[in-house]
């Protein structure tokens, strides 16, 4: 058999696998659209208030890190604060599956090519328990 030809064995044999993979959802293309576009226009303009940027609302979102889907860089869920850090930048708190905390404002993000796809919504962050849960 020539190389070509098991080349595009495998190539077959992995195009099959492919429909197992877990379907985005469908507001996935939503966030990441979002997503990209605060982190352009944060770029340009670091004054601009959270409310100049359509975003999905402050809350607790399941979340994975784009192009990895079966990663262990996987968090078990993702705060979007209004607030600023203390560079007065926007951030996220995600958690991971170990229970690790990592902090992302929207530099680490757009260095980082992170984007959230949201595949389950948890519930809201309540004022009174964001405090530990970010700790």
């Amino acid at each position: 058999m020539s190389n070509h030809n098991k080349l595009r064995n495998r190539t077959k044999k992995m195009k099959g696998r492919l429909p197992q993979r877990v379907k985005p959802h469908p507001l996935n293309a939503l966030f990441t659209k979002a997503v990209v576009s605060i982190m352009g226009r944060m770029a340009q303009v670091e004054s601009m208030s959270y409310f100049d940027i359509e975003l999905p609302e402050p809350g607790r979102y399941c979340g994975t890190r784009a192009g990895l889907p079966n990663s262990e860089t996987r968090y078990r869920y993702v705060d979007w604060c209004t607030q600023r850090n203390e560079n007065g930048n926007f951030f996220v708190s995600c958690r991971d599956e170990a229970g690790h905390n990592q902090v992302l404002d929207s530099r680490g993000w757009a260095s980082e090519k992170i984007m959230i796809g949201i595949q389950d919504r948890i519930s809201r962050l309540e004022p009174s328990n964001a405090g530990q849960l970010r700790g």
